[in-house]
């Protein structure tokens, strides 16, 4: 995919921090190379095309993640697919309308409410397949 994604983590209308470790260690196997807060990522026969970006705060929680061009690779989406299933996350992207995913219904009183209404309607799955092909078929 030509273009990033980003998952922000919400609780009560703010952001929330995550422990970085959390998000990492679901893709250390895919990995080469880290150079500070970049992560390029390797999944199966793809060369390191984009990466992993995690921004820490001291306590090393981050707020989420971006991904520069995310691959095609399934395994790729099951992290993804993880991530909004064990974390109050949200997966938005560049589309062309106005959508983003989540992994739970009930997130959806956690977020801002400027938040949904420049995001517009969201996809609850935590199905990677259907996940990546939302994405593709709308961005």
């Amino acid at each position: 995919m030509n273009f990033d994604i980003w998952m922000t983590a919400f609780r009560d209308g703010n952001v929330a921090w995550i422990p970085m470790e959390s998000i990492l260690e679901r893709f250390v196997p895919h990995i080469s190379e880290a150079e500070d807060d970049w992560y390029p990522l390797r999944f199966g026969q793809e060369q390191a095309s984009g990466g992993l970006s995690l921004h820490p705060r001291d306590d090393c929680c981050v707020p989420g993640l971006s991904v520069e061009r995310p691959p095609e690779d399934l395994a790729f989406w099951q992290i993804i697919a993880g991530i909004l299933r064990d974390f109050p996350c949200v997966l938005y992207w560049p589309s062309a309308i106005k959508t983003f995913c989540m992994g739970k219904a009930e997130l959806l009183r956690h977020l801002p409410e400027d938040f949904v209404e420049s995001c517009g309607t969201p996809v609850v799955s935590t199905d990677a397949a259907y996940i990546r092909d939302w994405i593709g078929a709308h961005s």
